[in-house]
């Protein structure tokens, strides 16, 4: 993606400072792989003309990212002997230094013009969940109702009614890339129910801590599996549509739909591999359940006593 620069630049420019921003982008790229591209946006800060911007793969060197900054402040206006680039980015900051060696001053500053700009182009770029409906990103409707079928006995069991968020089950399963995850079940307040599935039991203990903080966050800080049943009146209309048309078992008040969270919580497509992950889950946590009856009830209930005592 590269938008080019407006003609007529002179105008603009007129205190000989130019900002720039690298943030990556709130959407994901599916095509050949999945990937959360990179933009670097280049503007004038006091008429907050947007001069270029431009979305790179991750994988590329942050070298090549000076480089094209370098090659498109070359043309800026100039007012006077020096101009000024003025950068929140670190690591950019040496490089364009070295590439506008002699002709530009580098600095690094906070950049908040940038903001209303990058929000802009966040909302244009972030569809709601659920939009595209379960088929959007590759799904296949055999996946999908095998999700279905693996989370209604799961609904109908109400696993939340004895267990809490504290207590947590080890999770592996290497095919689906998790190994020494761990899954809590939540619910237990009556309020939102399904089961998160952190990578490690460290990232879960992270998110507990900041909730125990009370700390505002922009995101959960790490990357959560989710499986929530919620009423169909909360589900967007093409999910239910569909579920009707494939007539997938759904139980009244636990429609279950999958989010895959990102660190900053934006949420990634969901496609085959989440459906058939979330359908082993679900599998394997009701046989859990089922083996194991109780074991979740009578350690609450001694956790209970103990925080009593």
């Amino acid at each position: 993606m590269e938008l080019k620069r407006r003609p007529g630049l002179a105008a603009f420019g007129a205190i000989g400072e130019w900002i720039v921003v690298r943030r990556q982008v709130p959407a994901w790229v599916m095509d050949p792989e999945p990937y959360r591209p990179e933009i670097v946006l280049l503007m004038e800060p006091v008429t907050g003309l947007v001069v270029n911007i431009k979305a790179f793969k991750p994988s590329e060197p942050v070298e090549g990212l000076a480089g094209w900054i370098a090659d498109q402040v070359a043309g800026l206006p100039r007012h006077g002997d020096r101009r000024r680039l003025r950068t929140n980015d670190h690591e950019l900051t040496p490089l364009l230094r070295e590439e506008l060696a002699g002709d530009w001053d580098v600095v690094v500053a906070p950049t908040p013009e940038a903001e209303e700009a990058l929000t802009s182009l966040a909302a244009s770029l972030t569809a709601p969940p659920g939009a595209g409906g379960h088929f959007a990103d590759g799904a296949t409707a055999e996946v999908v109702g095998r999700f279905f079928a693996a989370a209604a006995p799961v609904f109908r069991s109400s696993p939340w009614r004895e267990a809490s968020d504290a207590q947590v089950l080890a999770v592996d399963a290497p095919q689906f890339g998790y190994e020494g995850a761990c899954l809590c079940i939540i619910g237990a307040l009556g309020e939102t129910f399904g089961v998160l599935v952190y990578a490690s039991i460290e990232d879960y203990l992270s998110v507990v801590r900041m909730a125990i903080r009370g700390a505002p966050a922009k995101g959960p800080g790490v990357l959560i599996f989710a499986v929530n049943f919620d009423r169909a009146t909360e589900v967007p209309r093409r999910l239910r549509q569909e579920a009707k048309s494939h007539a997938w078992p759904v139980e009244r008040g636990g429609f279950p739909t999958i989010s895959h969270i990102d660190p900053d919580a934006l949420l990634r497509p969901v496609g085959e591999r989440d459906y058939a992950f979330a359908a082993a889950l679900l599998a394997a946590l009701l046989r859990f359940l089922v083996e194991h009856e109780g074991v979740l009830r009578r350690r609450r209930a001694a956790g209970a006593r103990a925080r009593s005592s």
